[in-house]
């Protein structure tokens, strides 16, 4: 060890010793002092801690201002929907409720139009019966005064041609065949010829079917009804297969049924027949083959 190192060594001792505290309370005092230190750190710590979070509180309180007002906005855009579902609804609602009265109201409107033709229906069935009835009175009232002319005219002596057989059947078509184009009249016809009829042909002057065979029958001395059913049993039966001309043709609702009977046609061979249709038509030849032909007569 050289001297110079000698001397820093003591030199170094002896600050040593100079820094070490010289009595006990010099060493408490020390002690205080640091402790002081470190409680000034330890403030100084929560100080800066305390301004850092005191420094950060406003940004905690707008996040939570901004996540109400995001809630907010969408409770009330949950609420709009709904609201708008609601309108909707209620849009639907109203206009089917509009379309159900438009409904109700067409509904109504035909019941009364259909109410309204049933009671005038009602009113031209109630004046047909009426016309129907005083048109029955008319037919007997008619018949009697015709019987009456015949015996007026027997009793004077006035006589007339009866044929018989095949000639009477060939007068009955000739005189029928006299009318073709005769306009039809419901109830018209007697033994003279074309007339008014009754009801629907009241104003028409002509013949109807059984009028038509009356007239025909009636130039070959034989006396007919004027009504189909009475026709009917105005002679024997005669199988379709054996038809002469003149002989009466008629036809049902029911080919099963004589009571359903509501047309006749005088026979003129090959299948045909001259007759008064309906109204509207004219007196005129046509085919005696319908499915509604239910037989044959031969007045007598």
């Amino acid at each position: 060890m050289t001297t110079e190192t000698a001397e820093k060594d003591q030199a170094g001792e002896e600050a040593e010793e100079a820094t070490k505290p010289e009595t006990a309370e010099e060493a408490a005092d020390e002690t205080t002092t640091e402790d002081a230190r470190d409680s000034e750190k330890a403030e100084d710590t929560e100080e800066t801690r305390k301004v850092e979070t005191e420094s950060e509180a406003p940004y905690v309180q707008q996040d939570a201002v901004l996540e109400k007002l995001e809630t907010a906005h969408t409770k009330a855009l949950s609420r709009r929907a709904e609201a708008r579902r609601t309108y909707e609804d209620q849009k639907r609602e109203f206009a089917a409720a509009e379309q159900a009265k438009k409904e109700a109201d067409k509904a109504y409107e035909e019941q009364k139009e259909e109410v309204s033709k049933l009671r005038a229906q009602k009113k031209r069935l109630l004046s047909t019966l009426a016309r129907n009835e005083n048109g029955v009175v008319f037919l007997a009232d008619r018949r009697a005064e015709n019987n009456k002319t015949a015996v007026a005219k027997l009793k004077k002596g006035k006589k007339r041609h009866f044929a018989r057989g095949a000639a009477r059947g060939r007068l009955v078509v000739q005189s029928a065949l006299k009318w073709i184009g005769t306009p039809y009249s419901w109830g018209g016809g007697n033994a003279s010829g074309p007339s008014f009829g009754i009801g629907r042909g009241a104003r028409t002057r002509g013949f109807d079917c059984s009028g038509l065979a009356l007239y025909a029958w009636a130039q070959a001395g034989v006396k007919l009804d004027h009504y189909t059913g009475s026709q009917w049993n105005s002679g024997p039966r005669i199988p379709l297969s054996m038809v002469n001309p003149g002989d009466l043709l008629f036809f049902a609702g029911n080919t099963k049924d004589p009571d359903t009977i509501h047309h006749v046609g005088i026979f003129v061979g090959r299948g045909r027949m001259v007759e008064a249709p309906y109204t509207g038509a004219r007196v005129r030849v046509t085919s005696m083959w319908r499915k509604s032909l239910i037989g044959a007569v031969r007045p007598a």
